[in-house]
């Protein structure tokens, strides 16, 4: 969502960058014998502009460049404001794709540094001195939720960056893990198993708080700040699901990032993008009230996305995507907004239903 609306932030500045170039094209040059007024110029200017704008803005008449030279400047800034169009496409993709990457990243160093924590703390004289964190880290719970980080961190070939930082990991032990004072948390431990450390307490009370590894992060991701929150939550839902009894699930199990979703993601911008103009008229139809362009610009690329979603993804089942979009609302969305935006997605579900429009093909999807 934050792609496409980066997207048509770029538009916008993109159609006042292509009125320049057709001011310019517009001009006369030194070479042209014509002798024209300013107001004449500026008349001429306003009028083709005007054409522009009307019939050439995206949608231009392909038999143009048979016509005045006129014409042909005006399909030439057409151009222009398309090829500047697809080149933000790209660089808003290529740096989402970056960000993923990045939080996958970050997401792996969590996973990384209990690895190293874990030896530490099993093969030093930390026993005596550190009863429960010698204890944490050979529990049973513990040590296979350690193995499988070592497997996910191998399948990735990960090589985290502290690595290279001298210190940084006694910093980390000596500054935060260390000096934390079990007593003082008993009343907290007392929920978690009994007063003993589970993985989950022990990732999100000591190393979600140490100050080492936020220093670290915020020189890692300049981005942390934003960042910080979905990456916690992403890591502490992967040692949840890892830890839950009787599962056989696997940290490679529990998905952070995949080539499929960064596919998916790609497919879903492009898409949503290119077709825009052909999913307004089903807007429209369930905003008979209201003015499509007053609608607030999230709340339409929200429903503009879950449309594409049931017209060009056939292998997701309608229902997958109705409740995937009324989370995201519900995360997006005002309490009023979320109502309205839930109303229209189903309001449109049911008309291309009714019209036989949703085309799915796979198991129990058609």
């Amino acid at each position: 969502m934050q792609a496409i609306y980066s997207y048509h932030v770029c538009q916008k500045a993109n159609y006042q960058i292509s009125l320049d170039f057709l001011e310019d094209k517009l001009r006369p040059g030194y070479t042209n014998k014509e002798i024209l007024t300013e107001n004449e110029i500026r008349e001429n200017i306003k009028l083709h502009t005007t054409e522009y704008e009307k019939n050439y803005l995206l949608d231009f008449p392909k038999n143009c460049f048979k016509e005045s030279l006129a014409e042909k400047k005006l399909v030439e800034t057409s151009q222009y404001f398309v090829e500047l169009n697809k080149t933000d496409i790209e660089n808003i993709i290529n740096y989402s794709n970056a960000s993923f990457d990045l939080f996958e990243k970050c997401c792996l160093i969590y996973f990384s540094i209990l690895t190293d924590l874990n030896n530490y703390f099993i093969n030093s004289n930390s026993k005596k001195n550190f009863e429960f964190l010698y204890s944490f880290f050979t529990q049973e719970n513990t040590q296979k939720l350690i193995e499988e980080c070592k497997k996910n961190i191998q399948k990735n070939k990960f090589k985290p960056t502290y690595k290279n930082e001298n210190g940084f990991l006694n910093d980390l032990i000596k500054n935060d893990i260390e000096k934390y004072n079990l007593k003082e948390n008993q009343d907290n431990l007392s929920i978690h198993n009994n007063k003993t450390l589970s993985p989950s307490y022990f990732v999100t009370e000591i190393l979600f708080n140490s100050p080492t590894l936020e220093d670290f992060f915020e020189n890692f991701n300049i981005y942390w700040n934003d960042d910080s929150s979905m990456v916690k939550h992403k890591v502490f839902q992967s040692l949840i699901d890892i830890n839950k009894p009787d599962t056989d699930k696997t940290v490679e199990d529990v998905e952070i990032s995949s080539k499929e979703g960064t596919i998916f993601f790609n497919k879903l911008v492009r898409k949503t993008i290119s077709n825009e103009k052909s999913y307004l008229p089903w807007l429209a139809n369930n905003t008979k009230n209201w003015d499509v362009n007053r609608i607030q610009e999230l709340d339409r690329i929200l429903i503009l996305m879950a449309l594409c979603e049931l017209l060009e993804f056939e292998n997701i089942p309608p229902k997958a995507t109705l409740n995937e979009y009324l989370e995201i609302a519900k995360h997006y969305c005002s309490p009023k907004s979320r109502q309205f935006v839930n109303g229209i997605i189903d309001g449109i579900f049911k008309e291309l239903t009714r019209d036989k429009k949703i085309k799915k093909s796979g198991k129990g999807l058609s």
